[in-house]
């Protein structure tokens, strides 16, 4: 028996090594003067990564570069490459700059210390230009790595604003992981504020089929909204 337990521990260790995370955070969005609620939900594990709300859901496979974009109201869904995911951000950041937005990228590590819902944070600013403008503190009492979240914001920030967290991978890293966010959008005299909280979080096994499209929904067509018709 006792010949067993280096075995037993190996396995248990490498389970741990390849166990994955739930991660739930709830959002507060005041936009044009109305203030809703939302829950988003994400769990990753090694190359899998999907994204809910109440009403969407996006599921990643770096493995395969495959996005897939789910309407649970239609029960319908769409899929794309990551690559054009990332070309269709980068379309969206030029149109931009051509109508006189100022769109560069810069982040911030402010040194400001916070504590939020217990959690003790430094102030991290991300700035698109004057366009949006992200706080986020970040807790190094969540045992959540900074290359791991790094995979959701792959699917939500454009390819200039990336390269630009890699660059200080190694220092946010090192801060730990976003417990509080804010984030100020204005776009053609119109302005959303989004906070967002961590809720709760833990690691552990996923089950695979969390990672494949819901059965029963029907796929459809991806239609680039800047493709000429």
């Amino acid at each position: 028996m006792k010949k067993l337990l280096p075995i037993f521990a190996a396995l248990t260790a490498w389970s741990w090594l390849r166990a994955g995370y739930y991660i739930q955070q709830k959002s507060y969005i005041l936009k044009e003067g109305q203030r809703k609620e939302s829950t988003t939900q994400i769990w990753m594990e090694g190359e899998n990564l999907r994204m809910e709300s109440p009403t969407r859901i996006t599921i990643v496979n770096y493995g395969s570069q495959k996005v897939y974009f789910v309407n649970k109201s239609r029960k319908t869904y769409y899929a794309m490459t990551l690559p054009q995911l990332k070309e269709l951000l980068s379309t969206m950041v030029e149109m931009m700059k051509r109508m006189g937005a100022d769109v560069s990228p810069k982040i911030e590590i402010t040194g400001e210390k916070k504590v939020v819902k217990g959690y003790h944070c430094t102030v991290v600013l991300m700035k698109l230009g004057s366009l949006q403008t992200m706080e986020q503190c970040l807790s190094p009492d969540v045992r959540i790595s900074m290359a791991d979240y790094m995979k959701v914001l792959e699917v939500m920030l454009p390819r200039e604003m990336m390269e630009e967290l890699r660059a200080r991978k190694k220092k946010l890293e090192a801060l730990g992981f976003p417990v509080y966010s804010r984030t100020s959008s204005s776009y053609m005299g119109r302005s959303t504020v989004t906070e967002t909280y961590l809720e709760k979080y833990r690691r552990g096994p996923i089950p695979p089929e969390v990672f494949t499209v819901p059965p029963g929904y029907r796929k459809t067509e991806y239609s680039s909204p800047f493709s000429r018709r």
